[in-house]
C-alpha cells in the first residue's frame, strides 16, 4: 500500500479532475483564456 502525503494527495485528485475536462468545458476555457486575447481570437477564428 502507498501512503500520499496530505500535498501528494490534493495533486492527484487534481490531475484526476482535469482528466476529465475537456477544452470546451467552461471552466476550463475561463482560466486558459484568462487576460488571453491572443488565444481567445485565435479560437474565434477556427469557427
Amino acid at each position: 500500500m502507498i501512503f500520499l502525503s496530505t500535498t501528494e494527495q490534493t495533486h492527484q485528485q487534481d490531475l484526476e479532475r482535469l482528466k476529465s475536462l475537456r477544452y470546451m468545458d467552461d471552466d476550463f476555457m475561463m482560466v486558459c483564456l484568462a487576460d488571453n486575447f491572443e488565444g481567445v481570437e485565435l479560437i474565434r477564428g477556427l469557427f
